[in-house]
């Protein structure tokens, strides 16, 4: 499991890293790992066990997999849904706000690495 002292510093070696001489495509990857990297630290700072983290990892794991089986339910109750959307899929993924779980759990897994 990332240590939070571990964390802060990496975060002192990106920000090292990005006072010197870096192209914008490599200033912006910098900027949004460093962001990545401050909001693990944050959350390192509430002092988690590596039990609670896994706990949270095993739900929103369970959460991912009820919403993506639930899409066929959502379609077929809201057919009206599917003819005037041009990728239902993708709405019902964004209703379900999917995509923020899946950052979630990516950042868990990071946190447990």
């Amino acid at each position: 499991m990332k240590t939070l002292e571990s964390i802060k510093n990496e975060l002192a070696m990106l920000r090292k890293e990005a006072e010197g001489q870096l192209s914008k495509r490599e200033s912006k990857a910098l900027e949004k790992r460093i962001k990545g990297l401050y909001a693990c630290q944050l959350y390192l700072e509430t002092m988690p066990t590596q039990e609670f983290i896994e706990k949270q990892k095993t739900d929103v794991s369970k959460k991912i997999k009820s919403i993506s089986a639930g899409f066929d339910k959502w379609l077929s109750s809201n057919p009206s849904e599917s003819d005037n959307i041009k990728n239902p899929k993708s709405k019902y993924n964004t209703l379900m706000g999917l995509k923020n779980m899946k950052a979630q759990l990516v950042t868990i897994n990071f946190l447990l690495g």
